[in-house]
């Protein structure tokens, strides 16, 4: 008579159909995955040891036995905006409820970490409060996986928020008219984003040299 959450990688999921039936029957109802990408040339980048066949797999084995596939995503900071479109496209044609895109964070003590370290506190230091200019370490209040912490490849900061954002406010369309969320007031997200959006994207592009 119990609900449960799980983790679970997407190549075990795809690999056990069998035991992902006996999971269902005795209650586990939502399967956290990281997806993290739709192209083969990411998964790969990421060294996630998984491919877009395999995600595709695992999505519908859950989706096929009723149980919720939560798809965890990266938003990648060499994203351009016909990539922002296409995880946008490739979300509704799996028809994904629950999901959860997170923007590109290298976590201090990992190999990505020390990979991007050079542009991470080089970047980092463009947006640090003056208390905190003489810091060797970066802000790490900006370590939440809402805030690039790496300079975008192909747009700007501004432009790239804009794009995030947008595709948040699809996601919580998506699951609203699914009737998930039922308890947020889509509106008032609205307002926010759109607040967000004139505070730190437009007033920025027009901000005198």
């Amino acid at each position: 008579q119990k609900k449960f959450v799980c983790y679970g990688r997407a190549d075990f999921i795809a690999r056990e159909p069998e035991l992902m039936k006996e999971l269902v029957e005795v209650g586990f109802s939502y399967f956290m995955v990281g997806i993290e990408a739709i192209s083969g040339e990411q998964l790969d980048n990421y060294q996630k040891g998984t491919t877009t066949g395999i995600n595709e797999r695992a999505i519908q084995t859950v989706q096929n036995l009723g149980a919720n596939l939560v798809g965890l995503f990266i938003i990648d900071v060499s994203f351009t905006r016909k990539d922002f479109r296409e995880m946008r496209a490739y979300i509704r044609k799996m028809e994904l409820v629950y999901t959860g895109v997170s923007i590109f964070t290298p976590i201090p003590g990992t190999e990505m970490y020390r990979k991007y370290e050079k542009e991470i506190l080089e970047y980092a230091g463009k947006y640090r409060k003056k208390s905190m200019e003489k810091e060797k370490l970066p802000d790490m209040r900006r370590w939440d996986f809402m805030h690039l912490v790496i300079p975008p490849a192909n747009m700007s900061r501004q432009m790239f928020y804009l794009e995030y954002y947008l595709l948040v406010m699809d996601l919580f369309r998506i699951a609203s008219r699914k009737k998930v969320y039922q308890f947020l007031d889509f509106s008032k997200y609205k307002r926010i984003f759109g607040k967000l959006v004139l505070s730190d994207i437009f007033l920025r592009l027009h901000k005198p040299v």
